[in-house]
Order: structure tokens, then sequence, then C-alpha cells
């Protein structure tokens, strides 16, 4: 095939239900004339998909894993693997059988003493054995005080149901359900015991008394089969002593309560022993088939050897025949909702990509028919039967699987298509007819296609992620994909969070700053979006007094911006201090530099000096017991900005002393100031006694009006100080000695600074 010119690629459509969904697949090739780009993908892909008639449900998977470009006189193909699973749970059913055993006794308590309670047995770790159940393999069983087990969920509902009941609980077995007070005397026992030839795992109500007082007395019995686990076990109620007047439900339920077999409680004094027997009804699972049609005379199927199988569902490694990938499908599905479609596994189902999954793996269980395909032919297929041999007595889930060799030669680069397809047959076991499930998938290759890849940086550092629009489909960045030839528009998402920055799109790596953005696509494309963070500056007049160039209000700039700001009094007023992030600057205009969010704010004042010309620093007050008292402006103004100390007295008789505490508070600035700020390191108080000795009373509260709780700030002389601006208060609290009496007078010392000078 001619690729000198022409580009090729592959269209994978998942043919849903809902319709078709289709997406690009890259393919690798050893003649590439130009290198491709790091993050091409490859032929590496596996789609799923999957339907169901709401009773019998088929999955597929495609996994498509090499590609080879033909040169010269060579084909052209496509290796891909196919596999098919498929359920057969309609094909289940359990009956009633008369039988006789003897009474098994069994010791072991199970710990469950009180009313409506219930506890885990598991048969695995304790007993060396799986319970196969409706086609599920169980290793422990919920035993309730109502005399019922539960295998998928801790129900211990006291009134009985019928059975069988969509409604909860489901995926029970029910001896004897009715409600049963375990707290008021008897025991539930269990263990395993043998009986003739045949082993039993037993679970025993032993004078268990009703609500009516009246002891019952039965078990149940899970046959231990010894013909391999793949065989459902059989079970039986047996009963020694149970009285008829309360309402009861005896029998047996599948996963989601649709399907059951129930007795008469009525029927029970006639039966001391009843067999439950699993058996094959309806519809069951009896072949899966793989379909391969092609559209054109150009192209050849190859089908490799097929394997297929049957088995029952099974979660462990031991007895998993189809390997780690099919094992992880169904336990996957166990936490899904429930859909329509797939493998139905404790009433959840395989849905369409997880189907996807078992392409990768095929079963090594034996090997069934194919059939190739030609030039001149259209279809080709692979089929095995899902019943193994010596076992038609018990139904099964199944697995088909084949690798496929699509091969072609077509020199005018024509399209070509193959539509994959796989088809399960129930067989109705009254008449031997029956019906198909089918869901197919179609591969489509294509020429004349160019590669547009996008990827999104920041600051020269790719990120992921990111939403990219490729005319009108939304991908998730870094985007790789061949549109066909002609104008397209691509698009990416602007601005974007990351780690609570915002960041903006700023241009594409061409020179090129529209978006969205229209290309022409006649060659490959392989641009990247580039983005800077985005900061904002917000910018605040808080007493007025003037404006700001930028205008007061918050804008934003890109990382790096520096930009000038300037302060522009009104009539009547001077500047006076700029605050950026809680700093005082003096200078006007002033430059900042954009690397993150900043708060800036402009403070002015009247051109007359505003308060009365004193400097801007604390004012100490002190609670008398009825008022507080000014003591004055702290001056602790000092425009290097070194931190100074100062001692305030004050007179004994003016200090209201309750408890052994005394109250103070500073307060910064006063009214009609516009502006003030003072930094304060540490606050001492000193207890004076008769013979002139300073006795330091120990500060135990320091509430800042803003900043709450402040203490810690302001026990020490060091670099973890508190900024009080314009009229807000910090209340001090200070222990005093207890002798009262012989103290004289106080000191208050505070050191900090004030660099405002106005």
């Amino acid at each position: 095939m001619n690729r000198k010119k022409a580009l090729v690629s592959f269209v994978i459509v998942a043919m849903l239900l809902c319709g078709s969904l289709a997406f690009p697949v890259r393919a690798t090739s050893s003649d590439w004339s130009k290198p491709r780009p790091s993050k091409s993908r490859v032929y590496d892909e596996t789609i799923g998909n999957s339907k169901t008639d709401g009773a019998a449900s088929i999955g597929m998977g495609v996994h498509i894993y090499q590609y080879f470009e033909g040169v010269s006189d060579e084909k052209d193909f496509l290796h891909f693997k196919v596999s098919a699973s498929a359920n057969t749970r309609v094909g289940i059913e359990y009956e009633y059988q008369s039988h006789g055993f003897g009474w098994l006794e069994v010791s072991e308590p199970t710990g469950i003493t009180g009313d409506d309670d219930g506890d885990w047995l598991d048969l695995r770790v304790e007993f060396g054995f799986t319970f196969l159940y409706y086609g599920v393999e169980y290793d422990k069983i919920w035993v309730c005080s109502n005399g019922f087990i539960c295998l998928d969920s801790e129900r211990t509902d006291a009134t009985p149901s019928a059975i069988p009941s969509t409604d909860e609980p489901n995926t029970i077995i029910a001896p004897f359900w009715r409600d049963l007070k375990p707290n008021r005397s008897g025991s539930i026992t269990y263990g395993v015991r043998l009986f003739d030839i045949h082993e039993f795992f037993v679970v025993s109500w032993n004078n268990v008394p009703d609500a009516n007082g009246n002891p019952q007395t039965f078990q149940l019995l899970i046959e231990i089969r010894q013909g391999g686990d793949d065989f459902h076990n059989r079970i039986y109620f047996q009963y020694e002593n149970i009285t008829t007047d309360l309402p009861t439900s005896i029998g047996v339920e599948n996963q989601l309560g649709d399907n059951g077999y129930s007795f008469n409680l009525s029927d029970i004094d006639n039966e001391p022993c009843l067999g439950v027997y699993p058996s094959v009804a309806g519809n069951r699972l009896t072949r899966l088939t793989i379909k391969l049609t092609k559209s054109d005379g150009y192209a050849k199927i190859e089908v490799e050897e097929t394997d297929t199988g049957g088995c029952n569902v099974k979660l462990e490694d031991y007895s998993n025949p189809y390997g780690d990938d099919f094992k992880f499908a169904i336990k996957t599905a166990a936490t899904a909702l429930l859909w329509k479609a797939g493998i139905i596994w404790k009433g959840m189902l395989i849905v369409a990509d997880l189907a996807g999954v078992l392409a990768n793996d095929v079963s090594p269980v034996k090997p069934e028919y194919t059939q190739d395909a030609l030039e001149s032919d259209n279809e080709a297929w692979a089929y095995g039967d899902c019943i193994v041999e010596g076992r038609s007595d018990e139904p099964f889930d199944s697995t088909l699987a084949t690798t496929i060799s699509w091969k072609f030669t077509d020199a005018s680069n024509r399209d070509h298509n193959l539509t994959v397809t796989a088809e399960a047959w129930y067989e109705d076991l009254s008449n031997g007819n029956g019906y198909t499930v089918c869901t197919s998938s179609t591969l489509n290759m294509y020429t004349g296609y160019h590669y547009v890849d996008i990827d999104t940086t920041i600051d020269g550092s790719e990120t992921t992620g990111v939403k990219v629009w490729i005319d009108d489909a939304e991908y998730s960045s870094p985007v790789s994909r061949m549109p066909l030839e002609g104008t397209h528009t691509i698009k990416v998402e602007s601005p974007i969070y990351i780690d609570s920055v915002k960041y903006r799109f700023q241009t594409w790596s061409d020179g090129i700053d529209e978006n969205p953005r229209t290309v022409g696509l006649y060659s490959d494309l392989n641009v990247s979006a580039l983005y800077k963070a985005v900061y904002c500056l917000e910018i605040l007049v808080p007493s007025g007094g003037g404006t700001t160039d930028p205008s007061p209000g918050t804008h934003e700039y890109l990382n790096g911006t520096i930009l000038t700001v300037s302060a522009i009094p009104d009539e009547g007023f001077i500047f006076a201090v700029w605050n950026l992030d809680g700093q005082c600057l003096a200078q006007n205009p002033i430059t900042v530099t954009m690397n993150s969010d900043h708060t800036l704010k402009a403070y002015f004042n009247n051109a007359t000096g505003g308060g009365g010309g004193s400097e801007p620093c604390p004012t100490l007050y002190v609670w008398n017991g009825t008022a507080w008292i000014d003591y004055g402006v702290i001056d602790i103004h000092n425009p290097s900005g070194e931190d100074v100390v100062r001692e305030v007295p004050v007179q004994a008789e003016d200090v209201g002393i309750s408890r052994y505490k005394a109250t103070f508070r500073l307060r910064e600035g006063w009214l009609g100031l516009n502006f003030s700020e003072s930094v304060i390191d540490q606050v001492k108080l000193y207890a004076i006694n008769e013979n002139g000795n300073h006795m330091l009373c120990p500060l135990i509260k320091a509430e800042h009006s803003r900043l709450g709780n402040v203490l810690l700030r302001l026990l020490a002389s060091d670099n973890w100080k508190t900024q009080i601006l314009l009229l807000e208060t910090i209340s001090l609290k200070f222990i005093v000695p207890y002798q009262l009496h012989k103290i004289q007078n106080f000191t208050f010392t505070i050191e900090g600074c004030n660099m405002l000078k106005l």
C-alpha cells in the first residue's frame, strides 16, 4: 500500500445500545517520514461494549495491540484480540426432594446470643471449602438469629417475608425464618459432620424460643462436594422440634430476589428433612461465536486458534481459569451499580469498558472451530461450545477468546471496514429452540488524516488535564487526534486553577494569541497552549481623602508584572502612608511586583494635621473597677523602625483589683485620624512595694480586637510582634501579688515602635 503521502489512522467505533462512539487510535510504523512526538499514542487500545435482553447478557472486548505498515509488496496488517463473555444465571434453579438424614449434633458456639443478632462464619479459613450458590462462589456466610443465613449482607430481619421477593434481604437460605429469641434461652451452634460417605457443614438452632416462648430446634446442612468445587452444593433442612403457630418463611432465593423456591410451613411435620437441589432450567448458554465481517475485497482475515471454556464465577487465583484480568473485571463489577449488560456477579454486571479488559487475556480451556476469510469472502468466525464435557447438569459463565490478523492491500488508499460481533446462543432446554444476544464494534481504516497534537504548559512545564476542544469535541490535555484535512477550530480552557492559583492563557507556542483559533489542517499541527499565573492587586482607600492610579478595586496582572501605583489626595488632604500587605511605606508613587496576591491601602490626612499635632501612638487605659482612666498616649514613635521601651507610672488607687487581677487596655491613635499603626513587642506590669522593690505581675491574658489571643506574642522581647492599627485595642490582664496592702504603686512597661510621622 502506498504511504508516501497519505497518513494512516484507524477509528474504532463502539456500537453501543444508545448509538456509536468514535475515537481515533494512532499507529506506529517503521518508516515515518519524520519523527513522531513522544506523546503519540500507539496501537495498544482496548474497547468494550455489551448488551442484554434483560435476563441473558454478553460483553465483548477488542484489544488492538499491533499495526504493521507494509512496504514494497508486503501487506499492511492489524493484530487484535477479541474476547466474548456471557452469563447463564437464568439457567439455575433449586428444587425440592424428600430426604432422610439423622440429626447431626454440632457444638461449636456461633457467639450469637442477642435478639435480632448475627455473625459471619468463614468457610474457607475454618473448614477449607467454599459454597457455590446460584452460580456464585462464597467463602463465608452470615448466620442470623432469626432462622436464616445471608450471603451478601448482614440482615437480621425478624419479620419473615415471601420467598422469593426482590425486597431485601436477598441471597438468603431460610430453613425456619421466624422471630426467634436466643437472648432468652437456647443456643446456635455449628460444625462439620460426616453422615454415611457425605460430609456436611451444619448450623443448628437448638431450643431457641420464638416470640410466644415456644422452643424451636432445626438445622441447616450444606453438603461439602467432593467432585470439584465447580459443582453446586446441595442444601438440606432438618427439623427436630418446631411449632406452626407463627408466621414462618422457608426456602432459598437468588441474588436479585427474582427467583427461588419456598416450602409451606404446614408440610414440615411430614418432612423432617428437606433436600434442596440445584438444577438446570429454562434457557442456558450453550455456544459463543465471534464473527468478523469485512466491507471489501482488498482484505483477508486470519483467525488463530480459539480458546473457549465455561466456568462458574471464581474470585480466587487457585480457581480462576481466566487469569487476573477476568478476576479484576468480576471484582470491579461487584462495586458498580446494576446495569443491564455483561456478566452477573452477586447481582452486579460487567459493563461496556470492563468487558474490554477480558480481551487482554485469553482463557486456556480448549480450542474450538475457526474459519478464515480470503479476499473473496465476506465473513470469518470462531465459535465454541460452552458446555464442559461431563458437566451438563451445571450452568456456567463462559468466555471465548481469539487473535485476529486483518491484512489488506489497496494502492488507492480507500476506506476499509471490519465489524466484530460477539454472539451468545441460549438454548431452551424444554424444546431445543433458543435465541441469541449479540453486540458489535466496527474498526475503520481511513487515509488522508493529519495529526493534531496539543499540550498545555505553565512557564515551560507541561501540565495535564486541561480542557481542549477540537471543533465541538472536548478532550483533556495532552491531546493527540487525527481530524480530516480541512479547516478546524481549536480552543483551550482559560482561566484554569491549580492548587488554588489562577492561570490564564497567554499565547500559542507558534505566536498566535487567539483562543479559540481557526487552523487549516493540511499538514501535522503540534502546538502548546502557554499559560501564566494571574495574581490580584486589591487597592483600597479605607478612610477616604483621595484616590489612586490605577483606581481603587481589584486588578489582575500576569506573574512578574511590575507596576507603579500613585496616591492622589483630594483638595484639603495630604498623602499619609501606604500599607502594602501590612507593611507601612511612605514613598509615593510606590512600585509593586506581582509575584503573589497583594493588598495595597492608601491613607490620607487633613492638610491641617488632624489629631492636634501629636504623634499617633498607643493610649493606655487603666480599669479602676467602675470606669477606664485615661493615662494618655505612650510615645513609642521612632522613624528608624527600632523598638523603644517606655515606662508609665500608675497610681495604686487607679487600679481596680478583683480576685488578684488587674485590667489594662491599649488603644491605637484616636478619633479624627485617618491612619495609625504601631508594632508592640512586649508589655509588663510591676507592683512596687513599700521598700521600693519591683515585683513582676504575670501577664495572663492579651486579647486583640482583630487578631484575638496574642498573649504569647507579648510575653517576651523578641521578633514575634503584634500589629495594632487605628482604633484597634488590646485588652490586658495581670496577676498582682497577694499582699495588696503593701503595694504603693505600679509601673507599666511597653516595648514597641511607631514609625509614622504626620
